[in-house]
């Protein structure tokens, strides 16, 4: 698999070098789940409305 101007090589090393969900999820502030069952837009709402109350809590 190639993208862009990397070679295979190189994507495949990249998407090794990630870090998985779970680490990723741990050092998140908010986590949006998009899978086939659970709709995004009340989810993007909801952190939409607290960081409005963090702001408005300063």
């Amino acid at each position: 698999m190639a993208y862009k101007n990397y070679s295979g090589e190189r994507v495949n090393s990249i998407i090794n070098n990630q870090l998985p969900d779970k680490s990723r999820i741990e050092h998140a502030h908010f986590v949006i789940v998009n899978d086939d069952k659970t709709l995004i837009l009340p989810q993007i709402l909801d952190i939409h409305n607290k960081l409005l109350n963090i702001e408005s809590n300063k």
